[in-house]
């Protein structure tokens, strides 16, 4: 079988869904014998090294403007399919097109554009809008990557029958040395908050529980991920707290360096108040780092009792939670254990199987019309 793979996401810095997908394909690759096409912009320079196998097809990016995201996606992408004779197509990210005749996979990650209210207007949320639901109604199989966002499936969109859980695999380890990013010392005692710092991700209540945490004066918060239009009121509470000698914004990270700061942070805080999976904790209890979470959404299902679960809505118990790891080593260790124990539950290639399974049955039910030759 030839798989098409939607590869739209992929950027030269890749997080989250890109790695997501970089990993899952090679994978993919050393398990089946299936002919894998990935299809992505040509500007896109993979740092991560793709299996040779897969066949890798271009796509001219015209313009900047991220609605050629969806201009490629609905109008040439079909295209490109047709012509390269795909049985099959997979899409990483919550869309796919529609003018197609091959069967269709999607993976849906979360469903924070419905969970969550805002108000805030995006493209990405205007296009997740539209799209998503007809994604969901005409997909063969969906990849939900894991129950809890199934169940936000079938809540948001009720008589699915089509799902597959699929759960991630932890992040490897880096080949190359650790290295330190800028603004973070070896001798630094620091608390890890990785992901975007909008609203989800709790990240202001985090800072407050550090403030309340003044046994330990010399402790910082180190901050990870690329800031979006909701940064600046993090920002901005830094500053009027004056807080930027505790409150360390290191944004985008290589793997060296997240690497790094796993292993050197106290702990992870993952106080988030929504998640679809959390590989951030997988990541951390790779590291063999203590984690504070919440006890909300996906967490738990991934998280196990591997960690410290707080009430993200509340500083004081935050707060509580991160002297704990600080002061009772008994604790750390027996959370480092467990998580090490934990995350041998995952792996890509658990992943990658589970992923194959479900393209081959959504093959078997829809197999693609046969193309009419004419002579």
């Amino acid at each position: 079988m030839k798989i098409g793979i939607s590869g739209l996401v992929l950027k030269n810095h890749n997080t989250g869904i890109g790695n997501y997908l970089l990993y899952l394909i090679n994978q993919m690759a050393a398990l089946s014998e299936d002919t894998l096409v990935l299809f992505i912009f040509d500007e896109v320079t993979v740092p991560h090294p793709i299996d040779a196998s897969i066949r890798i097809v271009r796509i001219p990016r015209k313009t900047p403007h991220r609605w050629f995201k969806v201009y490629a996606e609905q109008c040439l992408l079909p295209r490109l399919i047709k012509d390269e004779g795909v049985d099959c197509l997979f899409c990483p990210a919550y869309t796919t097109p529609f003018f197609i005749s091959v069967p269709r996979i999607i993976t849906v990650h979360d469903l924070a554009h419905l969970a969550l209210e805002s108000r805030r207007f995006s493209v990405e949320r205007l296009y997740h809008g539209f799209f998503f639901g007809l994604s969901i109604r005409s997909a063969s199989r969906i990849i939900a990557v894991s129950e809890a966002t199934k169940q936000d499936i079938l809540k948001y969109f009720p008589g699915s029958s089509k799902i597959v859980v699929t759960p991630l695999g932890p992040t490897p380890l880096p080949e190359k040395a650790f290295k330190a990013p800028k603004g973070v010392h070896p001798q630094d005692c620091f608390i890890l908050s990785v992901g975007a710092l909008g609203p989800r991700k709790n990240t202001l209540r985090v800072i407050k529980a550090l403030e309340l945490v003044i046994e330990h004066p010399r402790l910082k918060l180190v901050l990870t991920g690329k800031p979006d239009k909701t940064s600046s009121l993090i920002e901005d509470y830094i500053h009027r707290n004056h807080l930027a000698s505790r409150v360390i914004l290191v944004g985008f990270l290589t793997e060296t360096e997240l690497a790094w700061c796993y292993a050197h942070a106290q702990a992870l805080a993952f106080c988030s108040l929504y998640e679809g999976f959390g590989l951030p904790l997988l990541e951390a209890m790779t590291h063999q780092t203590p984690i504070i979470a919440s006890k909300v959404s996906s967490i738990p299902e991934v998280l196990g009792d591997a960690g410290l679960y707080v009430d993200p809505y509340d500083i004081e118990d935050i707060a509580q939670k991160i002297e704990s790891i600080l002061e009772d080593s008994q604790l750390r260790n027996k959370l480092i254990a467990r998580g090490s124990e934990r995350v041998k539950d995952f792996s890509w290639e658990n992943t990658a199987r589970r992923t194959l399974e479900a393209l081959h049955e959504a093959f078997q039910l829809n197999p693609p019309p046969l193309q009419k030759k004419f002579f």
